[in-house]
């Protein structure tokens, strides 16, 4: 029980910090250079600033109850979008990782997403929206509509594993609500890295914003986005995200 105070106390205090951006570098500082770290607030509005957003443990609650689903996530995000991602699982020792218009690799090897066509055939995953009551219906509304579709479905617990999956094509799809930026950031990249395609719930590029993810290979996501219009409509628009759901 001290054990799991102490995670869930250290897990609040990340998300908390990780509110704001955590370190900014500048490329082109005399005196920091590109591996320097300034403590400071982002949005000068300077082309060379880059910010780290870091998750030091998604699935928290895994990690707390012994169940062997989390891993730290990186991300450097320069004016342009996240340009490098990092997914580590520790207790695999596999480290996902992406640089923008490189590729993707795993363990030093490219990965690509999933090619299946046949939603029939396909394995997803998903997170329930658990913190926030206001979503439980449209979400559960997805998850039937879903259900019905694919070969089976899989709630992992950390979102960052579950878009490092994707990327290598170990599931076919992936959707979930309320997720916060360092949920996504370095998931997001891989993704893209690897071929894959990574929407809002909308089919657009506010995945940071609006806190909703639905990623995966080209049909597959497809499927998926189809669903989520059918599901949520316009219900989800006025939603503020408030947190991380997957923890």
């Amino acid at each position: 029980p001290g054990h799991a105070l102490l995670a869930e106390e250290a897990a609040g205090e990340a998300a908390s910090y990780q509110a704001r951006p955590l370190f900014v570098a500048s490329a082109d500082d005399p005196e920091t250079g590109p591996a320097g770290v300034l403590d400071v607030q982002a949005g000068s509005g300077d082309a060379n600033v880059i910010e780290w957003i870091v998750d030091p443990l998604d699935g928290t609650k895994n990690f707390i109850h012994g169940y062997p689903a989390y891993a730290v996530s990186v991300a450097a995000r320069a004016p342009q979008g996240i340009v490098a991602g990092a997914v580590y699982d520790p207790l695999r020792d596999e480290m996902f990782s992406a640089a923008l218009d490189q590729g993707a690799t795993l363990n030093g090897h490219p990965i690509q997403v999933s090619s299946a066509l046949d939603p029939s055939l396909a394995l997803v995953a998903t997170g329930f929206p658990f913190r926030h009551s206001a979503l439980a219906e449209p979400y559960l509304e997805s998850f039937r509509r879903v259900s019905g579709i694919v070969s089976d479905i899989r709630r992992g617990g950390s979102a960052a594993l579950d878009l490092a999956y994707v990327a290598c094509g170990r599931l076919d799809g992936y959707w979930e609500l309320a997720l916060s930026p360092w949920d996504i950031a370095a998931g997001l990249l891989l993704v893209e890295e690897a071929r894959g395609t990574i929407t809002d719930d909308d089919g657009g590029h506010r995945l940071f914003e609006r806190g909703h993810v639905i990623a995966g290979g080209v049909a597959i996501h497809a499927v998926l986005l189809e669903v989520a219009r059918a599901s949520f409509g316009r219900r989800l628009d006025d939603f503020v995200r408030t947190g991380a759901s997957s923890a």
